[in-house]
């Protein structure tokens, strides 16, 4: 049975929040305040938006939770769920028509969905929305994998990252973190492929030495094992949150800001006061370059004088299963949530490929090695991404600012490996207007913190330097013009 409401309905008028989750079949004496708790996870979504709902949603999440655990206990919990299906205002929906024209707009109009699950905890179930169903879309860039559904029968996708909150039996913070990115990369690439639930217990099977069902949570260390087991390279990151220094914190905060930068979801492990809770970072704030300006500089002694973009501070995007997808918090506080508990982040899980060796840290300290090697001097900034060879690439053949004589050397002359990393090198005033001025190019694929060895290209001012695969040495190769491109801006959409 198909239903109509809006946003704002569901928010604000008890007697359709009611007859919704009535059809759900939860216990009445639990205590629970199920319209409060729904309400919570729409809280950031526009008002104005409609809404279809569908009852006797039969949801794959849900149903493997369903079948592997909660079809086991005496108060077996109903089967089926409620599907919310997101869409922009301007369509009729009770007099929509099943001609072409109706079904095309409402798929132009179509934003995502939230699944509704019968359980007293963790009533949210799997959830993909675009950004442009949220009150601030428009000022994050997040991470976004095509998630295929329906609506009204159609099938269409959804650009989104996936979220769910935790049903605190089955799935805690951090399986369902553990979930999310898998939701995420299961979609966006085809060496990976999305997990159900029970998948994740079966991983845990191998590792733990009592049962973990119903789950107490996990360590960031079985998180990383279960990571390690469907295909990834992890690396973990810690600080100690007892003996940190100031140089410490600017460490971490430049590898986590890296990573996203890079458009790779972190799952962050936070501590505080009675607080152990796990989170996905998915993207972050749009913020002006011009913000650059207010970190500390790095000096080389060559006479370089360098702001780097991985330090700026700005709010980041989390997807935290006690609160509504896609909040932005600042980095030293993600969960304003747990106010009392003074939550910081403790540990960082980077799910990488299993062909990225170069850390970022080394990446980021090789630039610097390089600029000094090669005697750079003036005031720049510099910008450090990862990314594939091929995007890259793809990158800078379409772009208009990069002249015919670089990319005929990018094609013919130069070999790109499955991934690199990038330093984005430009006075302050091109960076703020998304112009590189100076390049170096490092091969992700090589484990050697020798400075040379991962260089695969660097060019600024006059000098233009590449690594000769053939020859199996460095050749200058003199171009009639200073490099100059757009910076590259295709790991993070918005």
């Amino acid at each position: 049975m198909l239903r109509f409401t809006t946003v704002s309905e569901l928010k604000t008028n008890d007697k359709v929040a009611d007859e919704i989750i009535s059809q759900l079949n939860l216990d009445p004496l639990s205590g629970i305040n199920y319209k409060a708790m729904l309400r919570k996870y729409l809280d950031s979504y526009r008002d104005e938006l409609q809404i279809v709902v569908e009852d006797n949603y039969i949801d794959k999440c849900y149903r493997d939770s369903f079948a592997n655990f909660y079809a086991t206990k005496l108060r077996v919990r109903y089967g089926m769920s409620i599907r919310l299906s997101f869409i922009e205002p301007g369509i009729n929906l009770p007099k929509i028509g099943y001609d072409h024209n109706d079904q095309v707009e409402l798929i132009e109009k179509y934003h995502g969905f939230m699944v509704i699950r019968p359980l007293c905890h963790g009533i949210v179930g799997r959830t993909a929305v675009s950004p442009e169903a949220l009150n601030h879309g428009s000022h994050i860039k997040i991470m976004e994998a095509s998630i295929p559904t329906s609506i009204m029968g159609l099938k269409t996708v959804v650009n989104a990252f996936p979220h769910s909150s935790q049903d605190l039996q089955y799935s805690t913070c951090a399986e369902t973190s553990i979930w999310s990115v898998m939701e995420y990369y299961g979609n966006k690439y085809s060496e990976y492929s999305p997990l159900l639930p029970s998948k994740i217990h079966k991983i845990l099977d191998n590792r733990v030495f009592q049962r973990h069902i119903p789950s107490h949570g996990l360590q960031y260390t079985d998180i990383s094992y279960v990571l390690m087991n469907l295909g990834f390279g992890c690396k973990t990151y810690s600080r100690d949150m007892r003996n940190r220094t100031t140089d410490e914190d600017l460490i971490f905060h430049r590898i986590f800001s890296s990573y996203i930068e890079s458009g790779i979801p972190l799952i962050a492990a936070v501590i505080g006061d009675n607080l152990g809770h796990a989170i996905v970072c998915v993207g972050k704030e749009k913020i002006p370059r011009n913000t650059i300006k207010s970190v500390n500089p790095i000096y080389t002694s060559s006479g370089g004088h360098f702001l780097l973009w991985n330090d700026v501070k700005g709010k980041y995007v989390f997807n935290d299963d006690n609160k509504s997808t896609c909040s932005i918090c600042d980095f030293d506080n993600p969960t304003p949530q747990y106010a009392l508990s003074r939550g910081e982040i403790s540990s960082i899980i980077v799910p990488l490929n299993k062909k990225i060796y170069l850390d970022v840290s080394v990446a980021i300290a090789t630039t610097f090695s390089l600029l000094e090697l090669f005697k750079v001097s003036g005031d720049y900034t510099v910008r450090t991404v990862l990314c594939s060879g091929r995007s890259y690439k793809d990158a800078l053949m379409r772009d208009p600012n990069l002249s015919l004589e670089h990319k005929k050397m990018f094609l013919e002359t130069i070999q790109f490996p499955k991934f690199i990393w990038i330093s984005e090198i430009a006075t302050l005033g091109s960076f703020e207007n998304g112009i590189v001025e100076g390049l170096i190019l490092q091969d992700a694929t090589e484990p050697s913190q020798n400075s040379l060895s991962s260089l695969i290209y660097l060019a600024i001012k006059n000098i233009n330097i590449f690594y000769d695969i053939d020859k199996d040495t460095l050749e200058n190769k003199m171009l009639p013009l200073p490099i100059n491109l757009t910076s590259y801006e295709g790991n993070l959409i918005g």
